[in-house]
């Protein structure tokens, strides 16, 4: 596959994962790997998703582990990439310059601009989701609704079971 149709695959999965993960876009687009001093592609098969966007999702939970904090605290492509290769995630000892390299080649910076009133799109079936759960009094709020990626605390978590359980025998 060409970098460009590449890059145009995975772009707005990349995007999407920033607004919940904070991992620059164009550091997801770049990554690449080395095998005895060659620049390599892997593909692996031992994992398997159904889109793009599961799959940058699963590298950007990867990704949240303590070790890789500095990445998600980065201000900039070029800080996150330094991050990673301190963080030992790459087997490339020059990874922060060459993501870097990518980056600029590539343009991919361009990704990482989001404007302010760009609003977050979520997916029809979590939107249907939550809507029923708010209609079914699992979800008490509205509010909820806007964080449909955000991880759930532990207590709304219990508070939802209870209420199902509650429902459940309350039922003939």
């Amino acid at each position: 596959m060409e970098a460009q149709a590449f890059i145009s695959l995975v772009a707005g999965p990349a995007r999407q994962t920033y607004l919940t993960h904070h991992i620059f876009p164009s550091v997801t687009i770049a990554s690449k790997e080395v095998e005895n001093g060659q620049t390599v592609t892997r593909t692996s098969p031992f994992k398997a998703y159904y889109n793009y966007q599961q799959s940058i999702d699963d590298h950007a939970d990867f990704l949240l582990k303590p070790n890789y904090k500095k990445v998600i605290m980065a201000g900039t492509p070029q800080e996150a990439a330094q991050a990673l290769e301190k963080a030992g995630y790459a087997t490339d000892p020059q990874y922060a310059q060459k993501l870097s390299t990518l980056i600029q080649t590539y343009r991919l910076s361009q990704y990482d601009q989001f404007s302010p009133e760009e609003p977050i799109v979520f997916p029809a079936w979590k939107i249907d989701l939550a809507t029923r759960a708010l209609k079914e009094g699992l979800l008490t709020s509205p509010e909820w609704l806007s964080k449909l990626d955000e991880p759930m605390p532990v207590w709304a978590v219990l508070a939802i079971a209870l209420r199902l359980l509650d429902k459940q025998r309350q039922m003939p």
